[in-house]
């Protein structure tokens, strides 16, 4: 039995923080404060045994008076469309593996670099093309209960982006 229950309490954790890694249109707004940028404004795209690849980097910095949690794995990039909406054009592939979410203090800053990579032939188009507007998105959450508590909501998927880029060839 006590297997079962450390089974649970595992799983438990991973479940309230799920919906963060999907986003969430109705969460809370990103704390003020709380900055998502890319390192540069033009990333380029390389070639690397025959495959396309492109690494998108920056930093989410929290200037905020709240602790934000950011997920493993959780990041999406996406493409304005003409019309204005966004859509998503990669997302990882994750082992099915349950990692807590980083903690990212008030003051406190957290690097990430999103390595988008082509696996297949070249006939598949690369998700990223030149002169397309990009942003990345994170699974972010907001602790929720009194202090100690284990419950996250997470941030509208919306405002939980960073700034837009462009890729160059």
């Amino acid at each position: 039995m006590k297997s079962a229950f450390v089974r649970s309490a595992a799983i438990l954790p991973l479940l309230m923080f799920a919906p963060a890694a999907c986003g969430d249109p109705s969460g809370p707004g990103l704390p003020k404060g709380v900055a998502i940028t890319p390192s540069r404004s033009v990333f380029p795209i390389d070639r690397e045994a025959g495959h396309w690849r492109v690494n998108v980097t920056g930093v989410i910095r929290n200037d905020s008076d709240r602790t934000i949690f950011h997920q493993y794995c959780a990041e999406t990039i996406s493409r304005r469309d003409h019309d204005g909406r966004w859509t998503i054009v990669w997302s990882p592939v994750c082992p099915a593996i349950y990692v807590a979410p980083a903690p990212i203090a008030p003051g406190e800053s957290r690097e990430f670099s999103v390595h988008v990579f082509q696996t297949s032939s070249l006939s598949v188009a690369f998700p990223l093309q030149p002169n397309d507007v990009y942003r990345v998105g994170f699974g972010l959450a907001v602790r929720v209960g009194p202090p100690g508590s284990e419950g996250f909501e997470p941030i509208r998927s919306s405002q939980s982006v960073s700034r837009t880029f462009t890729v160059t060839q």
